[in-house]
This record gives C-alpha cells, sequence and structure tokens, in this order.
C-alpha cells in the first residue's frame, strides 16, 4: 500500500504492508528523520484529527495526504515560527489543593502568538463556566478575592471536565486538556506556578487514575478488575497456564500462584501478578515494527508489565536508564514477594499508586491508557484489549479483537 504524507513542507510517498496505523508511524519518522521518542499526531489536509480506528477507512480515500504534526502541532498550516509551549495535560477530577490538576508535562505548538492563544483559552474558560451551573459562583469568587478556595477549584475542575466529555466524548483529546489548562492559569493567574516555566502545576504527588477512570466510565465498570479476577478469572487463568508446554519463566510464576509454595522455593512475583503474568503464555505478545517482524519474548514482555527495584536502589537512576516511555508498573520493595510501593511509570515520571496491593497496581496501569489517552503498548495490545472488553466490559463488540483474545476470552467465560 502507497500513501501520501506530509511533513511541514514536505511530502513523500510512503509504502506500508498493511493499513496499520503503527506501522505508518513507524515508517513516517524513518522517512521524514523524525525522533523515535518524538510524539506525532496525523490529521488530513483540512486540519482534522485521524485516530488509530479511521485510519484503515481512510487510507482508501482517493487523493487524500495525512499530514504529520511533531510535539503537537495544532493544524496542517502551522508556521515555523509558532511559539512552543511547555504544558500539562489538565486531569479530570480534584480533591483539594494538593489534589494538584496538572499530570504529565507535553509541549505542544498552537498557531499565532502566546498572548493571543493565552487569551482565547481564556476566553473559552470564562464562557464555559458563565454558562454551567456553579461557574458563576467560582467567577465571582475569584472577582471577590482574587483567588478560588479548594471546594471552588474542585468544582471549576469538574465542569471543565464534563464540558469536555460532552463535546468530545469520554476521552477528551490531550490537545483540548491542555488548551483547558492554559485558559485556567490565564484567566485565573493566582494559581500559576511562579517557578515554573509554564505556570502550570508540578505532576501530582498522588495518583487519580482511578477517580479519573470512575468519571469516564462509571463505578461498575471502574471497580470490575477487584470484583471479576479473584471471583472469575484467576483460577481459571492458572487452570488454562497449567496445560502449556512448561519453561522456566512459565513454572515460576505458577509456582508463585500457589497459597502454599514450598519455602525453597524463590517467588517470582506475588500470587496476583504472577497470575496475571501468566495471560503473557496465553496470550502472546504482539509483533511490532514496520513490518511486524519485531516480536519479543514472553520474559521481555514482563518487563513491560512490571519492573521490580531494589528499595535501597535510586528510582530516579532508574527512570534515567529507562527507555520504555509506555506505562509500566515499577515495584519498589526488598523482593518481588515484598513490595512496598508500587508506581506507575510512564514517559519517565511516576505516579504513585494510591493502594499498595498488585491488584491495584495491575488495575491503574491499565486504566492509565485511558486517562492519558495513550495508545496500548503494542506488544500488550492483546491483554490490554482483553481486560478491557472480559473484565471492565468497555466497548464489547465495538472494540477490535484479535482471534485469541476472542477465544481466550470465550474458554474463561465459559469455564471450558
Amino acid at each position: 500500500m502507497i500513501v501520501k504524507a506530509q511533513f511541514r513542507n514536505q511530502k513523500k510517498f510512503i509504502k506500508i504492508p498493511e493499513a496499520c496505523f503503527d506501522i505508518f508511524i513507524a515508517e513516517v519518522k524513518e522517512k521524514f528523520s523524525i525522533r523515535e521518542d518524538l510524539a506525532v499526531t496525523v490529521t488530513d489536509d483540512t486540519g482534522t484529527e485521524v485516530d488509530k480506528d479511521v485510519f484503515p477507512d481512510l487510507m482508501t480515500t482517493s487523493g487524500l495526504v495525512f499530514v504529520i504534526h511533531v510535539l503537537n502541532d495544532i493544524g496542517p498550516s502551522t508556521p515555523q515560527s509558532s511559539v512552543s509551549l511547555d504544558t500539562d495535560t489538565l486531569s479530570l477530577t480534584s480533591k483539594s489543593s494538593e489534589d494538584s490538576e496538572w499530570l504529565s508535562p507535553k509541549r505542544f505548538r498552537m498557531d499565532g502568538d502566546e498572548a493571543s492563544q493565552s487569551l482565547q483559552a481564556r476566553d473559552l474558560i470564562k464562557e464555559i463556566l458563565q454558562t454551567r451551573p456553579g461557574g458563576a459562583n467560582v467567577l465571582k469568587e475569584f472577582e471577590d478575592t482574587g483567588t478560588i478556595s479548594d471546594d471552588m477549584r474542585k468544582l471549576m475542575v469538574n465542569i471543565l471536565v464534563a464540558h469536555m466529555i460532552e463535546t468530545e466524548g469520554r476521552v477528551p483529546n490531550r490537545l483540548t486538556k491542555q488548551k483547558y489548562g492554559l485558559g485556567i492559569i490565564t484567566l485565573f493567574p493566582s494559581l500559576r506556578d511562579p517557578q515554573g516555566r509554564t505556570g502550570y502545576r508540578d505532576p501530582p504527588q498522588f495518583s487519580q487514575i482511578h477517580q479519573d477512570f470512575t468519571l469516564l466510565f462509571g463505578s461498575e465498570n471502574a471497580s470490575r478488575l477487584f470484583e471479576r479476577w479473584p471471583t472469575v478469572f484467576k483460577a481459571k487463568v492458572i487452570r488454562l497456564a497449567e496445560t502449556l508446554t512448561s519453561t522456566p519463566l512459565l513454572k515460576r510464576l505458577l509456582s508463585s500462584t500457589k497459597e502454599n509454595r514450598e519455602e525453597q522455593d524463590s517467588p517470582e512475583w506475588d500470587s496476583d501478578i504472577s497470575s496475571f503474568l501468566l495471560l503473557l503464555h496465553l496470550l502472546s505478545p504482539q509483533a511490532s515494527g514496520r513490518k511486524r517482524t519485531n516480536r519479543i519474548s514472553i520474559s521481555q514482555a514482563v518487563d513491560h508489565v512490571v519492573v521490580f527495584q531494589k528499595a535501597c536502589q535510586s528510582i530516579q537512576e532508574h527512570l534515567e536508564a529507562e527507555e520504555n516511555r509506555q506505562p509500566y508498573i515499577l515495584a519498589s520493595g526488598s523482593s518481588k514477594e515484598a513490595i512496598s510501593q508500587f508506581f506507575i511509570a510512564v514517559d519517565k515520571k511516576l505516579i504513585p499508586c494510591q493502594e499498595s496491593s498488585s491488584l491495584a497496581a495491575i488495575d491503574e496501569l491499565f486504566k492509565v491508557n485511558f486517562v492519558l489517552s495513550i495508545s496500548y503498548d503494542l506488544p500488550l495490545k492483546t491483554i490490554y484489549t482483553f481486560l478491557q472488553t472480559a473484565v471492565y466490559r468497555i466497548d464489547v463488540g465495538t472494540t477490535s479483537e484479535s482471534p485469541r483474545v476472542k477465544e481466550l476470552r470465550a474458554k474463561l467465560l465459559n469455564d471450558v
């Protein structure tokens, strides 16, 4: 397949073996010499963003040019002189002044000068607050006092989140969140961080992933891993894994799932993580790369899910050395079976997990993909898709699933 792509003022034909968005992006980065670690967005030549799920359909459109934007450029006509702003992604909920509303600093580029964009974003936030119940109270408090209280801050965030979801769906575009964040600190200067380059607050000191996910999908969906993994899936996953051809890693994981292990056994992880990692054996890691030939081993895929860090070792040094920017669990403790703290690591930043259990860490690992609008880590796509449709029951019937995911779900739910 041959498609036409444009990056800045240069156009090239891109050849890809199949209508796969990830393959297309990989080829684009190689053709235009774009660094692999840079995030890119794709639009058509009218500025309409092209998402992963619609890309295969658009491939058949005659004369379509896919426009590539680095650092989240907005629109195909963004001038080279546009001002680059360092901004943060707006988190979806807030509980107090300590519950920072900003997450994951990202750079993006906007048309025009910084002052003009700030005023546009400010006017948008003001208009939303003026037309939404409770929003006028936020504006009045700021007018009277020059600041806003913790309660009003929380109310404001909830109003803006509701508006984003109404206009863009339950997973708002990252650029929209960034624009709202810029508008907030322009409208309410007292919320600006005086020590930051952008005025945005530092990343939060604890995770709000569960609250944000609940806002997107509801409390029933949000609690399903805790309700269904121990009672519906865990034992069945273990039984299926026991029928597979034994390997040293599989043997260690199966041993770690047992409640009464021999004292001389060296546990791989605790029972919950070990049972979850068995999915890597039941759903082999998905191949990546331009021709889908780069398939990693199961042991390598484990490191895409969870990485152990000795409590006495430097977490910062680990982050600096780690090349994986996709979300994974960083487990810190004296041993794999005795973890004292779980983190979600994403793009070389840490989000402390709210609870200390391994199942809660797995829960937050899955949810962070939705909360931060991150595409699934390709080697783990089958596992995440299985969790999404079988465990959390999100978008069942509309999500693209591999035959192996469908087969495993049928086996586990029908107890075959």
